[in-house]
């Protein structure tokens, strides 16, 4: 599943985590210009040798946007951008407001990306109370971050 996230990454960034032990265990991929690239597995934080700079932070928007910023400009304003695999890259800014809404974010330096991942029968047992007459209910599960969503559940 990370591989979608390695082709968006700059190639030493990629290569490194490529290189990285655990690549299966990894949740988390925090990007801050000036600052070693960080690894989240398994609730442990791993610093990599890698030095993200703004030009790395502009080809990761370049590969994700298929060459055209502008036509993720709503996505980047909302503050997220989400890839193939369902892999969500959180994006840090200056943010332009107008008319009290972010018109736009300028001078992005930083990009957290959350790793997607499938957890089979997460959801076993709150199907009963979310199907009624084999209709799916709205339902929003809520947790603080970090902490699995299928733990709040008795």
């Amino acid at each position: 599943m990370i591989n979608e996230i390695l082709k968006i990454l700059p190639e030493n960034i990629s290569t490194e985590i490529s290189s990285f032990g655990t690549k299966s265990g990894i949740t988390e991929i925090r990007l801050r210009v000036k600052r070693k690239v960080i690894v989240i597995t398994n609730n442990i934080e791993v610093e990599l040798s890698s030095l993200v700079n703004i030009k790395d932070i502009l080809d990761i928007l370049v590969r994700v946007s298929n060459n055209s910023i502008y036509a993720i400009q709503n996505d980047i304003n909302n503050g997220f951008i989400i890839i193939n695999g369902g892999h969500r890259i959180g994006i840090c800014g200056e943010a332009v407001i107008q008319d009290g809404k972010i018109k736009n974010i300028k001078y992005i330096n930083s990009m957290n990306i959350r790793v997607a991942k499938q957890i089979l029968g997460c959801a076993d047992k709150i199907m009963p109370y979310i199907i009624v007459n084999n209709m799916l209910e709205n339902t929003l599960i809520v947790s603080p971050p970090r902490l699995w969503k299928n733990y709040y559940i008795t």
